[in-house]
């Protein structure tokens, strides 16, 4: 009987220890590198929550992971909170243990980008049918990274690929933006035309970096507001195979005082209506002439009148 219960107590353990391996096995296998967590973003349009890196297996407790908070374009990153709404973390990117989900860490929060904010009061907004990007507001636009340009809406079912990165064609800013940030337009390949308001001061840093099919610059203000843009390093750039180094953007033109109102234009002579026939013949200039031709018009009329109402009865009186 002893024997029989030391059995049944060894394939216990066996099978708790086979199970254990098993369901370690699999929580270390559930995790890889760029995987999207689901239910972990707060609002979920707000952003994502992905893995960058998967470490050791704990068993029970979990594996080390390292996850980052992105947010979606016009929110921004609050923080991580855990199971009590109480703030963990404000870093994007943090080390954690699967099994502390839920506790310790429950979800990544974002907010929309308020007005008066360090990135400025700006919005934007695409027209797929037009293909067109309106960005408007006041203050500046912010600065984005090279590697992970602005103008995407993540995707999950597409791993996050952009939406509207490459397939913008006309970018309209709107009078009240200041600046136009570092690589905000990178690699637009697409991109064919740009209004710029006279109201921005700066174009930063590879702002327009590989817009190969760039032809119109729409610019609001003259040529000289134009040539005092602080313009950053490779604003208007482009890669050259054959150079094997970065040339100006080829083949695109600046329109100057786009949108404005033209001058009421000034009359000159030529506009004036042509003097012909003769001179005035008091002063001779030719300039009176049709000031001249009306008063002997009316002197005309006058005369007229006069002899076939006044003079003319009075001829036939006389010769009656």
């Amino acid at each position: 009987m002893k024997k029989s219960r030391k059995l049944i107590a060894v394939l216990l353990s066996l099978l708790m220890a086979a199970s254990c391996f098993g369901l370690c096995f699999t929580a270390a296998a559930e995790y890889e590198v760029d995987d999207v967590l689901d239910g972990m973003a707060s609002p979920a349009e707000g952003g994502y929550v992905i893995v960058t890196y998967v470490g050791e297996d704990h068993g029970e407790s979990g594996v080390d992971i390292i996850i980052k908070a992105v947010a979606n374009d016009g929110y921004r990153f609050v923080g991580w909170y855990d199971g009590e709404d109480e703030l963990s973390s404000e870093e994007e990117e943090i080390s954690t243990r699967t099994g502390y989900f839920g506790h310790d860490i429950a979800y990544a929060k974002f907010e929309l980008i308020p007005a008066g904010s360090d990135e400025g009061d700006i919005h934007w907004d695409y027209d797929e049918d037009t293909k067109t990007l309106t960005i408007s507001g006041t203050g500046a636009m912010p600065d984005y990274e090279y590697d992970d340009p602005a103008w995407y809406s993540y995707d999950p079912q597409g791993e996050g690929t952009a939406i509207y990165h490459y397939e913008i064609e006309n970018v309209i800013i709107e009078d009240g933006v200041t600046s136009i940030g570092e690589y905000a337009f990178w690699d637009c390949f697409t991109l064919k035309s740009v209004t710029i308001p006279a109201s921005v001061t700066s174009i930063d840093e590879g702002a327009f970096y590989n817009c190969t099919a760039l032809q119109t610059v729409n610019y609001a203000g003259s040529e000289e507001d134009w040539n005092n843009i602080d313009m950053g390093d490779y604003a208007f750039f482009m890669w050259s195979d054959e150079a094997d180094d970065a040339i100006p953007l080829e083949d695109y033109t600046v329109s100057y005082n786009y949108g404005a109102e033209p001058d009421e234009p000034t009359p000159t002579d030529s506009d004036k209506p042509a003097a012909t026939g003769a001179a005035c013949p008091v002063c001779g200039a030719v300039e009176h002439e049709i000031e001249w031709i009306g008063i002997l018009h009316q002197v005309f009329f006058a005369v007229k009148y006069l002899f076939n109402n006044v003079l003319y009865p009075i001829f036939k009186a006389i010769k009656k």
